[in-house]
This record gives C-alpha cells, sequence and structure tokens, in this order.
C-alpha cells in the first residue's frame, strides 16, 4: 500500500502544516516542518508569508487581543497587547480602548465605579462623583433627613428628625397632633372611641364619640325613631335618620279636635296635612237630644250655626197626652212626660211618680236564707231598682260607696262597702266585692246592672252575703233590704218580702203582696 505524506517547502499548506513558506529555512517564520515559530505570524496566502510578532506596531496578531501602537499600561491595552480590566477595546488596527462604567472597576478616568450605572447614588452614570450634598440615600420624610453625598463618592447617612417633632396631621377633637418617634416614622396620636366629640346627645342622636381612628363617628338615631312632638295632633315626630327631629304629616283618622257640644263634629286628621280640619257643626236639621216622650218632651236639632243642642224644651204641662196605660185616659203631660194627673205619689211632692223625675224604688223580687246545720248560711237576694233618670245618676252615687241594711226576721246586719271596693264597669254594671273575717261567707257582692230590654233607669240589683251564727242556724223571715247609696246616704231605699216559706237547708221569701 502506497502511503501519502505531506512536502513541507512546495508552497502549499496541507494537512498538519500551518504554513509553507516554499522553504524549509528555519527562522524565517515558517519552520522547517512547516510550523509557525514562536514569535512570528504567518498569513493564510500559498507560500506563506511570515513575520515577527511586534506588539506596539498597530497590527493585532494572532496572539494578541489588542495593538493601540504603544506598549503603555493602563490604557486598555497592556504592553502584551492583551486588553486589561475595565475596558473595552474594538477590534480596529490600531485598537481604541475606552473604560467600562459599572464593571466596579475605576480605571483610567473613571472617579468611581460602584457597579452600576444609576444617577443619585453618588457615582454618577458617567463614573464621575457626583456633587456635594446631591440627595442619595433615604428620601427625606417629616421624620427622615435626607440623606447626602460627600462629593467624594460617599453617600452620607443623615438619620432621622428628633423625637416628639411635629408631623402627619395636625390636632383635632378626635386627635393629638402627629409626632415623629426618632426612629423615621410618624406617629399617630389618635384618641380612643369612647371620647365624645361632634354633636351632643339630642332626641334624635346619640352623642358622637371618636372612631379611634382620628375620625369623629356620627351615631344619628335610625328614621323614624319617635321624638319630641310638636304642638300638631296631625303631625308624625320622627327623626329623619340625620339627627334632625321632623314632624311630617299623619295619624290618619286620629282625633285633633273633639266634640264639644251635641251640635259640634268630631274633627279627625287627613293623614296628609299637618293641621287640623277647620272645625264642623252639624247640619241643621239634625237630631242632638232624643225624644223622652213624642208629646211633651220633643226632641231637639241642631240649628247649624251653634255648637251646643238647642235648650231642652217641654210641652206645657197639662198638655193632653197619652201614655199607653189604658187603666188611665185623661194623661196630661208634667214635667215633660205623659202620665196620669191622678197616679200615685209615694215622697207627696204633688207629682205623680211616673212623671217625677227623682222617683226611685227598690222592690225585693225574692230572698233566700241558707243554713247549714248548726254552721252560718248565707243569704242571696235579687231585686230591682226603678229610677226615672234617664242617666246614670244612682249609679254614679253609688260608686262612692253602699250600705246595705238586711233585716231577717228579728235579726239584722249591715253590709258596708267603700268606694275602693266598687268598680264600673261597661253596660252600666256596678260591682262591689268586700271581704270580712267575720261572717261565714267572707265575699260579700252587691251588683247593680243595666236591665236589658227595660225601660231606661231599671237596675238588676243582687245582694250575696254571708250570715252569723245566730242569723244563718234559724233563719225566719221576712226580709227587709234597706239601701243607702253615697257616703252621706245621698239615696236611701226599702224593699221588703213576704210569703216567706221553709225549704231545704233553709227559707225562700217572695216578693211583699201588693
Amino acid at each position: 500500500n502506497n502511503v501519502c505524506a505531506s512536502v513541507c517547502g512546495d508552497g502549499l499548506v496541507v494537512a498538519a502544516e500551518t504554513c509553507d513558506d516554499g522553504g524549509i529555512t528555519t527562522g524565517d517564520g515558517c519552520s522547517n516542518t512547516c510550523a509557525v515559530e514562536a514569535g512570528w505570524a504567518c498569513d493564510a496566502a500559498e507560500p506563506s508569508v511570515c513575520h515577527q510578532i511586534v506588539c506596539g506596531d498597530a497590527v493585532v496578531d494572532v496572539t494578541e487581543t489588542c495593538d493601540d501602537s504603544n506598549t503603555d499600561n493602563d490604557d486598555g491595552c497592556s504592553d502584551a497587547c492583551v486588553v486589561e480590566s475595565g475596558w473595552n477595546c474594538d477590534g480596529a488596527e490600531p485598537t481604541t480602548c475606552n473604560t467600562v462604567c459599572g464593571d466596579s472597576i475605576v480605571v483610567g478616568a473613571e472617579q468611581c465605579d460602584d457597579g452600576g450605572t444609576a444617577d443619585g447614588d453618588c457615582c454618577s452614570s458617567t463614573c464621575d462623583f457626583e456633587a456635594s450634598a446631591s440627595s442619595c440615600g433615604d428620601t427625606g420624610t417629616e421624620c427622615i433627613v435626607q440623606d447626602t453625598c460627600d462629593g467624594a463618592g460617599t453617600c452620607v447617612n443623615n438619620g432621622f428628625v428628633a423625637d416628639s417633632t411635629s408631623c402627619g396631621d395636625g390636632a383635632t377633637e378626635c386627635s393629638d397632633q402627629d409626632t415623629c418617634d426618632g426612629a423615621g416614622a410618624c406617629v399617630p396620636n389618635h384618641f380612643n372611641g369612647s371620647t365624645t366629640c361632634g354633636d351632643g346627645l339630642t332626641d334624635c342622636s346619640g352623642q358622637d364619640t371618636c372612631n379611634g381612628a382620628g375620625a369623629c363617628a356620627v351615631n344619628d338615631f335610625a328614621a323614624d325613631t319617635g321624638c319630641t312632638a310638636d304642638e300638631k295632633i296631625c303631625s308624625r315626630d320622627i327623626c329623619n335618620g340625620s339627627g334632625t327631629c321632623t314632624h311630617p304629616a299623619g295619624n290618619s283618622g286620629d282625633v285633633c279636635r273633639a266634640q264639644d257640644g251635641a251640635c259640634d263634629l268630631e274633627e279627625t286628621c287627613t293623614g296628609s296635612n299637618v293641621d287640623c280640619p277647620s272645625d264642623s257643626i252639624a247640619t241643621a236639621g239634625t237630631e242632638c237630644r232624643a225624644s223622652a216622650d213624642a208629646t211633651c218632651d220633643p226632641a231637639e236639632q241642631c240649628d247649624g250655626a251653634s255648637k251646643q243642642c238647642e235648650s231642652d224644651i217641654w210641652t206645657a204641662d197639662d198638655t193632653t197626652c197619652d201614655d199607653g196605660n189604658d187603666l188611665s185616659e185623661d194623661d196630661i203631660c208634667i214635667l215633660g212626660l205623659c202620665c196620669n194627673p191622678d197616679g200615685p205619689d209615694v215622697d207627696d211632692n204633688g207629682i205623680p211618680n211616673e212623671c217625677d223625675p227623682s222617683y226611685l224604688s227598690l222592690a225585693i223580687q225574692s230572698a233566700r236564707i241558707f243554713k247549714t246545720g248548726n254552721k252560718p248560711g248565707g243569704v242571696v237576694i235579687k231585686g230591682t231598682l226603678t229610677s226615672n233618670d234617664l242617666g246614670t245618676v244612682p249609679l254614679m252615687v253609688a260608686t262612692a260607696g253602699i250600705t246595705a241594711e238586711v233585716v231577717i226576721g228579728s235579726q239584722s246586719h249591715t253590709y258596708t262597702f267603700a268606694a275602693s271596693d266598687c268598680r264600673l264597669i261597661p253596660e252600666r254594671v256596678l260591682r262591689c266585692v268586700m271581704r270580712e273575717s267575720t261572717y261565714s261567707k267572707p265575699k260579700l257582692i252587691i251588683k247593680f246592672e243595666q236591665r236589658r230590654r227595660a225601660p231606661t233607669g231599671n237596675y238588676k240589683v243582687r245582694l250575696i252575703g254571708g250570715l252569723t251564727a245566730a242569723e244563718g242556724t234559724d233563719p225566719q223571715g221576712p226580709v227587709t233590704v234597706t239601701l243607702t247609696l253615697g257616703p252621706a246616704g245621698d239615696i236611701a231605699l226599702d224593699g221588703t218580702t213576704d210569703q216567706c216559706d221553709v225549704i231545704n237547708r233553709g227559707v225562700k221569701c217572695g216578693p211583699a203582696l201588693p
């Protein structure tokens, strides 16, 4: 097999040859083995042209990284034609080198190099010292002193504003003046949440208080909360939710002007006006006083101008009338009532009972006296009180106190009811209850009740009382009841029974014979 080898000196650079200058002489840059000799540089031409490597000749040879036409150091390209630290050299021949600002290496014309190119840190973006007293470091605030440059590249820490120096918010009703803490912070000096401020207590607001964060919190009551009334009945008195008591129209249907006389109409609120409607009077012809008797006391009517009903005018006495009783035919008007002039006159005052306005009578319908062996018993008495008074005068008098004297055969006892024992309840009912431990039945009751479907002035009377041992163990009749109404005996009435019969465990007496 044939083996091929390169031929050194033939002017051709092949195989392992790094140069071939057409000869095999050493010392000319290309050795006799066609290798570039130390200190020399050969080009890529064939044959190779070689020259000695010389730093400072403005040619950047293969072993050089720069050549600035000199062999000075500290200019970016060293005396060995190597780029120095902190410099940046271009690839031109001769080489031009410049310092690199921001690489933390101070070279050339740089006064400083802090590894950055930002201004405001005492070393500028061109690596020059920033002016003395220029700002750097911590920014100045109300409680921090601005750091400054010393003109030689150092940022001087100027510390903090003195403790207790005023800063932030000024003093208010919910905060003292804010102050520096000596460590750079501005400290708020707010009052706690219980401190009072702002508006005081009103009927639509609680006392305003500090919220602990320097603000005064308003404590107004919710809308529609009741507040101080004004003088108008037809206005609502409510808070508006902003601390003010307002008085809008309302209260529809409430009476704002009471009736003042039989012909005066009651006025009520409309709900849309705070003022009560104008005072109005019943129209002429409106009945204001009912007739007590069609002939002797006709009804009165309003005149349309006056609040009061016309005076009660009776038909002249002795005017012929009819009381509806077939037993009498010569009835006449007397004091506004139709009656028989020859009828009974119990109190002998010249006026027949049925026409006497002051006439009162008490009739006992029944009396039951109970006994229980040798023990005391009790009595239940029922009767009727008749009055010609069309109102409730007997009941009104009775509310001031009642004395009831009950005589059973030869025994008598008095039941006394104080005004505090009596209570007037609806439908003209008076009920009095007294407790007395002396008697067998300690609860003593007397009751007056307006009789239903009966002429006005008729009352049912019921007395329930206890008896002593002597009265209750051997009861006898008849029974007589004397009622005294009022503390001064304003009205006194008597009623009695007859026809007493012995019954099981007692006696029952009926009404007195006529």
